[in-house]
């Protein structure tokens, strides 16, 4: 109780003016962080540097009751993507939700033009020059937490609704 914690304060707060104890400390439980499993998570070197294990620890979105969803406006994501294929916000006919705002043809580089396609064909004539930076930022944003594959997302549960804004050789503010 909140009391019991008081009072074990108390008493630590007077151990401490002692000249016999040389130091007196709460006994706090501790706890490992929550890690996921995903074999590249190692390679993120940087979620360390932003506090993100200890955060995952203090909120995730799996179990909350609340579904969050990020749109990424970006050059669309490969929906296809093992890594992120669960974490699309989807219709009720399993639909992902998504949308592709590319007017011109020879930009969206798909063959046609505004549609709810929102999948990343690539940003360049061929696909190993092509960026992917959609797919990458919806990775670093909700790529599937704790399921052996590719890398950690961010949210541990959050819903990516992909954008596509940006073709080859780029994209216009109209669209």
């Amino acid at each position: 109780t909140r009391a019991a914690k008081l009072r074990t304060l108390y008493r630590i707060k007077a151990l401490q003016g002692r000249t016999d104890v040389a130091s007196a400390d709460p006994n706090y439980r501790v706890r490992a962080l929550r890690t996921p499993n995903d074999p590249y998570y190692g390679y993120q070197w940087h979620y360390p540097m932003i506090s993100l294990p200890q955060a995952w620890d203090v909120a995730t979105v799996a179990g909350s009751g609340t579904e969050v969803v990020v749109a990424v406006v970006d050059t669309g994501v490969m929906l296809d993507h093992p890594d992120l294929k669960d974490s699309f916000l989807r219709d009720a006919g399993g639909r992902v939700v998504g949308y592709d705002f590319i007017r011109s043809t020879t930009t969206s580089n798909d063959g046609d033009g505004i549609d709810a396609n929102a999948d990343d064909p690539g940003d360049e004539s061929t696909p190993a020059s092509s960026s992917w930076h959609g797919t990458h930022v919806a990775g670093t944003i909700g790529a599937g937490n704790n399921n052996g594959v590719g890398v950690a997302g961010v949210s541990w549960g959050a819903r990516i609704m992909p954008v596509r804004v940006i073709g080859k050789g780029g994209g216009t503010s109209y669209d």
